[in-house]
């Protein structure tokens, strides 16, 4: 499965400089900076990034999902199912949603 958005690190430095200078508060920025610290192996904070993109915009889908593979790859299958259908019921034909919903059965 891949991440929406993907970004490179140094794009990920450049989005941060960004939200820290203009003050933008657009939860696809946090979403994409959640991309690409995931993509540099920072679950922790990629995770976070995608939260902040959640408070901002519950009802997109890209971070729930995103947010569901963070919790997937440290092991909190319950926390990632969730994310994963929160991410249907925002958009329900997000490929990357089901596939993630079908790993966590699969890991149960």
């Amino acid at each position: 499965m891949r991440l929406s958005y993907s970004r490179s690190m140094a794009d990920a430095r450049r989005i941060r400089l960004f939200v820290e200078s203009n003050g933008s508060d657009h939860p696809r920025i946090y979403n994409n900076l959640g991309v690409a610290l995931y993509e540099r192996r920072k679950v922790r904070e990629a995770g976070a990034a995608f939260l902040a993109a959640i408070q901002r915009k519950p009802d997109f889908s890209d971070p729930h999902c995103n947010l569901g593979l963070v919790r997937l790859e440290q092991g909190h299958l319950e926390e990632a199912a969730q994310e994963f259908r929160i991410a249907l019921e925002c958009r329900s034909d997000n490929a990357e949603a089901h596939m993630g919903l079908a790993l966590v059965l699969h890991r149960k």
